[in-house]
């Protein structure tokens, strides 16, 4: 039998995150994850691997007695882009951008909120209230706070920052990372930062994809997730233009999100269109819409049909989303095709959302299914893994 390559591409998220620390954290518990799975020696070896102007390190994983399998983990290292590109006041305007937009949400589904901010905890029904009413608290208080500190010159940010608290910093630091990618107008400054982030998320992909493995799994903690999504619907698109990488799409069979904000970020941060652009929404939809759901439908008067040449290949793209509800970050992605979402409770309310990292069952899963999709072309006998696969739904 032929050696089964698998890649992993792991994205951070927001925070104030190093370089290979991903790596060290992703790798140390798929290992542990594996070796509980099947105790047996594995081999980490540490490459270097040429990539544009720079180098990318990755860990091969082989296990000593399955000279049969390999996993290569490699990650997608993007904070450098948003340090300190961001000011205090970019924030608070932000802030109350973001608020607003939670607001006009809520107000044009009032239904719809109340579903999706309820969850099921210890047999009762809960509500997340802080998304429908931090809005109006947040431009009550960060109005005045952005009018005071928008007034002082830039040079000062750097020390107000450090004045700060070191929780309140590391929030306003977080909600930088969110600032910067999430802001879609080509008329902001920070429009460059996330196209920066993307094109290299871009990069790395069609790197790997170049690289003669049999499977490819993108995985994505917190922003990350949204970095990794829209980095496959960037490679969609391209995949609609060029031939050879089509030809390889086959190799990318695997999308992980955990602690997903991916909703949240459509709902609250999308561009609004009106009902009667019905030309921009076929394009946004063509451009922005891939495995999306409840797309808004081009508005075109009668005798006019739009459609679109954009075909989308990637399908067939298996995306497993983990979720706890003690995450007050993540949530169900129930507006996306095919996705399966998992719950997990790690139940340690807001640490909730680093503690994905540690959860071995997370890990398992995953290398279960990518190996059954790199083996499943070999017909009825599979390979076997000592390995209890089970959902759990919430």
């Amino acid at each position: 039998m032929e050696k089964q390559k698998i890649a992993i591409l792991v994205i951070h998220g927001i925070g104030q995150q190093d370089p290979y620390h991903t790596l060290d954290r992703f790798t140390r518990t798929l290992v542990e994850a594996l070796q509980e799975t099947r105790p047996a020696p594995y081999k980490l070896t540490h490459h270097r691997l040429p990539y544009q102007d720079a180098v990318d390190d990755y860990i091969k994983i082989n296990q000593l007695n399955d000279p049969e399998t390999e996993i290569d983990v490699h990650e997608y290292y993007w904070a450098f882009e948003t340090e300190r590109m961001i000011s205090m006041g970019d924030i608070f305007q932000w802030l109350q951008q973001a608020s607003d937009g939670a607001q006009r949400f809520y107000e044009e589904n009032e239904q719809f909120s109340r579903e999706y901010e309820g969850f099921q905890q210890d047999g009762q029904f809960r509500q997340r209230w802080y998304l429908k009413y931090a809005g109006g608290l947040l431009r009550v208080l960060l109005g005045a706070a952005s009018a005071v500190h928008l007034v002082l010159p830039r040079w000062l940010d750097s020390l107000f920052r450090n004045l700060l608290p070191k929780a309140t910093r590391h929030f306003i630091e977080y909600a930088g990372d969110v600032a910067a990618y999430t802001s879609t107008s080509r008329r902001s400054k920070l429009y460059k930062v996330r196209q920066n982030i993307l094109k290299g998320a871009v990069s790395k992909i069609e790197m790997l994809l170049g690289c003669g493995h049999d499977k490819i799994v993108v995985i994505g903690h917190s922003l990350g997730s949204v970095v990794a999504y829209e980095a496959l619907n960037e490679i969609n698109l391209l995949m609609n233009r060029d031939a050879e990488l089509r030809a390889r799409r086959h190799q990318l069979c695997e999308l992980v999100t955990f602690g997903s904000p991916l909703d949240k970020v459509a709902f609250f941060f999308r561009e609004r269109v009106a009902k009667s652009e019905y030309v921009l929404q076929l394009i946004q939809n063509s451009l922005h819409g891939f495995r999306r759901l409840g797309l808004v439908d081009a508005n075109a008067p009668e005798g006019v049909i739009c459609t679109s040449s954009v075909r989308n290949y990637l399908q067939d793209l298996s995306w497993t989303n983990y979720w706890d509800p003690e995450d007050p970050v993540s949530g169900r992605l129930d507006f996306y095709e095919g996705v399966k979402n998992v719950k997990v409770e790690n139940g340690m309310g807001i640490a909730a959302h680093t503690l994905y990292w540690s959860d071995k069952r997370m890990f398992r899963e995953t290398i279960q299914r990518v190996r059954d999709a790199a083996w499943r072309r070999e017909g009825p006998e599979q390979r076997e893994w000592d390995i209890e696969f089970v959902v759990d739904h919430p």
